[in-house]
């Protein structure tokens, strides 16, 4: 529920489902296992998994959850659902459920098409961007995750050049780029209001002759956390306004960034935690700049849905991010 991107993704997927009426179910690790319908069409199996070893917010449903001969809950849900396509959002434990699948070693669930959706950092970025950390991701990409899947979908050309670099020699089909968007009536100008910013303002302990910068996305290590920080102490020394940041989401590195606003930035940093849809589209329409310093991410919906608020932003001139945004429409920067 806290996963950003992905969630707003699935979000928007399950009600397209139901607007649509095409039955969209999720399998997703959980805390607890249970059902939820979500609709007429749409229905979410959380499965109890285990936390990640590298971020504890996050849980996966390890491999010997669905070995052959084993009856357990991931194996039930698909056995009982009877999907006709089924698309894997990880690359890491999931794929093996592909690859059995493919084999034909659960015949109760048959031989549905299988999709490798790559919405997360790439390999490399994520494991480290040295050399020896590229040579895993494209063997790992090209005898593990690649081969079991009849297609992937990446998000952007941006997380599709790793896969193509691995899977050269697959028809050009193999890889498709499917981008993604923002509702433009959801995330909009309309929305500015002097009342709203004026809550902001006092929020963050400033006035009406404040700048206000916002970010918002998960506070984690590869997302290029601490460049805000440094970013925020130039501006303060710089002096030329009064610069507050607000930050949106939560992570790892939340207590540290709190706990960075000391010396010339303390009290400049306010956050706001995880927003619902509504507080955090009146965040960007009411604020002066949204700042993202991630040169990796993926594709970055936040940057875009700043963007249909009306409000100019401030990216990296790398990573996913470059399937909209241009000099013409956005400030990029190197990282």
């Amino acid at each position: 529920p806290g996963s950003g991107d992905i969630r707003t993704f699935y979000d928007a997927l399950l009600e397209a489902g139901n607007r649509e009426g095409r039955r969209v179910v999720l399998v997703v690790p959980g805390r607890h296992t249970e059902t939820r319908d979500i609709g007429p069409y749409g229905r979410i199996h959380f499965i109890r998994a285990p936390r990640a070893v590298l971020d504890r917010r996050a849980r996966l449903i390890l491999p010997h959850r669905f070995l052959p001969g084993l009856s357990g809950v991931l194996m039930r849900v698909l056995e009982r659902e009877q999907p006709a396509v089924i698309e894997i959002c990880d690359k890491y434990s999931l794929p093996y459920l592909a690859a059995m699948l493919r084999r034909g070693w659960h015949p109760r669930v048959g031989r549905p098409t299988l999709v490798g959706l790559s919405f997360e950092d790439n390999i490399a970025a994520y494991v480290t961007r040295r050399t020896a950390g590229r040579t895993f991701a494209r063997w790992y990409i090209r005898h593990i995750y690649g081969p079991p899947f009849d297609a992937h979908i990446a998000i952007s050309e941006y997380t599709a050049r790793e896969l193509r670099a691995a899977l050269h020699d697959r028809p050009r089909s193999f890889i498709r780029v499917s981008p993604l968007g923002v509702d433009p009536e959801h995330y909009a100008a309309t929305r500015r209001s002097a009342a709203i910013r004026g809550r902001l303002l006092r929020r963050a302990g400033c006035d009406s002759g404040s700048v206000l910068l916002f970010y918002a996305g998960r506070l984690a290590l590869e997302n290029n956390i601490g460049l805000l920080v440094e970013m925020l102490r130039e501006l303060v020394q710089i002096g030329n306004a009064d610069y507050r940041l607000l930050i949106a989401g939560d992570g790892a590195l939340a207590g540290w960034i709190r706990a960075q606003a000391t010396g010339a930035i303390a009290g400049r940093i306010y956050c706001c935690g995880v927003l619902d849809d509504e507080a955090l589209a009146s965040c960007y329409a009411n604020c002066d700049v949204f700042v993202d310093p991630n040169p990796c991410a993926p594709f970055g919906v936040a940057p875009l849905e700043a963007m249909s608020s009306g409000v100019p932003v401030v990216l990296p001139n790398r990573g996913g991010v470059l399937e909209y945004a241009s000099d013409e429409n956005a400030w990029l920067a190197a990282p």
